[in-house]
């Protein structure tokens, strides 16, 4: 069995890596870029009428629902604690008072413990 470092099998020699070398740099030129083909007219009008597709979808979908989105609005809800003490902190535009969360804890179902 080999030892996992042991490089004894690859030949040392110019010629070999002078061929390797030669092997790497024939494959590389010949290879196409990865966004040739965009490049291609069909592709590129294929591309554009994806985008204004999804654009389209995206305007009729906005303009049918019933109220006007709203990104901040969604986020608060996401967001939004589900605790209390959390809620009541977080909805008030002024810090609430301590004993007041303190109590309004101890007074919830469940003892707030």
């Amino acid at each position: 069995m080999s030892e996992i470092h042991d490089t004894s099998p690859i030949p040392d020699e110019s010629a070999y890596w002078d061929d390797l070398a030669a092997r790497v740099a024939a494959r590389a030129v010949h290879r196409d870029g990865a966004l040739d083909w965009l490049a291609a007219p069909t592709a590129t009008w294929l591309t554009l009428l994806t985008i204004a597709c999804a654009a389209g979808v995206l305007l009729v979908l906005t303009r049918s629902s019933p109220a006007p989105l709203s990104v901040g609005r969604e986020w608060a809800l996401v967001l939004a604690p589900s605790d209390e003490v959390g809620r009541r902190v977080s909805s008030s535009e002024t810090p609430p008072a301590l004993l007041g969360l303190v109590l309004g804890a101890r007074a919830a179902p469940g003892g707030g413990r």
